[in-house]
């Protein structure tokens, strides 16, 4: 039982209750998984030892130690140089001790909510909170909230904790601004106007929080970085959601031509007619390059096969919109299937019974699969040069396959060349002609020398095993 519980202390909750009483062994428990003094005999819920085993560590929930175990003092200020967060549950005796203050601050707790108002004057203590939980700034005596020094340490570790610092230093201190910008982009919504039109920090403040784009003065938001800066990653959802924002940023956007490339990506009717002149044939490429749906392309492109094909490579469901004229197109559906393997599901049936656009599917989805179940009686399941593609693609051959080329013993080594060659995985078609490959003994071995890992996908007894060793040795 030491073994199991020294592997995982949870074991203890198996032991019999002589052994929950063995402190050693309980020791051995919670060292190796805290949760396991949930498990120890109550004796040892007020045991310095066990308890600061258990609790030591992060994991462990600090409310369920009894509430007794925070009147030690010796026991609090070991516990402490691991979990300072305990702060919260001491007396007041132990919250005024020099020594325990000392181990108090901590980023998860704003320790001078907790203390005398004495500790909230001492500009040490203080800036020793602040520099773990800048919003403890918060509770600061106003006469810090005022010192630059103090001020400057907040809003570095927590940018937010300029809402807290005196309002000279928040609407007239650039560097202190600029410092918590630089922290948490959302701290601009505390300072002045003239520092909210200041483009540096508005650039700085989107970058680091897209959202801030709504806090910055109104008389900038028109500047082209900035836009760049919001439409970017979560700036969208607000762009979005906001038609004031829509109504407001719309003619910038249709002006500019890297910013309507961007917004497009998520605002289709920034496209709408009258098209801007800079929307050409490069900027629809670089458009579906980067996702746009081929359904959104202004119709004066929507023939232009290039603007297609790129659409197509990004997306294979772009063919459903794809012109009628040029979706029945058999030339123009092969260089499609040549982009995108999957644009064969999208295309007429007839093009389903093609054997070179069948084939040129099948490479063009070599580093994927692609499932081809055809009907028993369809052509292409005894073409040996599809069912080799397959294999090729996917590792495995279409269900109604023919069972004759299957299991054709040239068949199977070419198929299992191809497994190792594209390191393909094929355990599913050797399941399938196992018989045929365990009946012929030459055969067996000539594929063992081809690729040795064959004989974990064959399920191989004893004397073939031996047999596949022998003949590698």
């Amino acid at each position: 039982m030491r073994k199991l519980c020294k592997l995982n202390g949870t074991m203890l909750g198996y032991a019999s209750k002589e052994l929950k009483k063995d402190k050693e062994l309980v020791l051995e428990a919670v060292r190796s998984t805290p949760e396991a003094f949930h498990f120890c005999d109550e004796s040892f819920n007020k045991d310095n030892t066990v308890v600061y085993e258990a609790a030591k560590h992060a994991s462990f929930n600090i409310t369920k130690i009894d509430g007794e175990m925070f009147n030690r003092r010796k026991f609090v200020l070991a516990l402490m140089e691991y979990r300072p967060e305990i702060f919260i549950h001491l007396p007041y005796e132990l919250k005024t001790d020099p020594k325990v203050l000392n181990l108090a601050p901590c980023k998860n707790l704003k320790v001078l909510s907790l203390v005398p108002p004495s500790y909230q004057k001492d500009r040490d203590f203080v800036l020793k909170c602040v520099r773990n939980n800048g919003l403890d700034l918060e509770f600061a005596h106003p006469s810090l909230r005022k010192d630059r020094e103090v001020v400057m340490e907040a809003v570095k570790q927590n940018g937010l904790a300029l809402e807290f610092s005196s309002e000279m230093l928040r609407n007239q201190d650039r560097e202190i601004v600029y410092e918590a910008v630089k922290s948490n982009g959302n701290a601009i919504e505390f300072t002045s106007d003239q520092f909210k039109r200041d483009l540096e920090l508005a650039r700085m403040a989107v970058m680091k929080n897209h959202e801030s784009f709504m806090l910055v003065d109104s008389s900038i938001k028109q500047d082209k970085k900035l836009i760049q800066s919001f439409l970017e990653e979560t700036g969208y959802y607000y762009y979005i959601a906001s038609n004031e924002l829509k109504t407001s940023l719309h003619d910038t956007i249709r002006g500019d031509r890297d910013l309507l490339g961007l917004a497009i990506l998520k605002d289709e009717t920034l496209l709408e007619e009258p098209l801007p002149d800079f929307v050409d044939e490069e900027f629809m490429l670089n458009a579906v390059r980067n996702g746009f749906s081929l359904d959104c392309v202004p119709q004066k492109f929507k023939q232009n096969e290039e603007i297609i094909l790129e659409s197509i490579r990004h997306a294979s469901i772009n063919f459903k919109y794809v012109d009628s004229s040029l979706a029945s197109n058999r030339d123009f559906v092969l260089k499609c299937v040549k982009a995108s393997g999957f644009v064969l599901f999208y295309t007429d049936e007839k093009f389903r019974m093609d054997r070179e656009i069948i084939l040129e599917t099948l490479k063009a989805t070599t580093s994927g699969s692609i499932s081809l179940d055809w009907s028993e009686s369809h052509p292409f399941n005894s073409d040996r040069e599809i069912l080799l593609e397959c294999v090729r693609g996917s590792g495995d051959l279409p269900s109604q396959a023919d069972s004759n080329i299957m299991n054709d013993p040239e068949f199977i080594v070419e198929c299992v060349k191809i497994g190792k060659d594209r390191n393909k995985d094929i355990t599913d078609y050797l399941e399938k002609v196992r018989n045929t490959i365990l009946s012929n003994e030459s055969l067996f071995l000539k594929l063992v020398k081809i690729n040795p890992k064959i004989v974990e996908s064959l399920n191989l007894d004893l004397d073939f095993l031996t047999l596949a060793f022998n003949s590698l040795t």
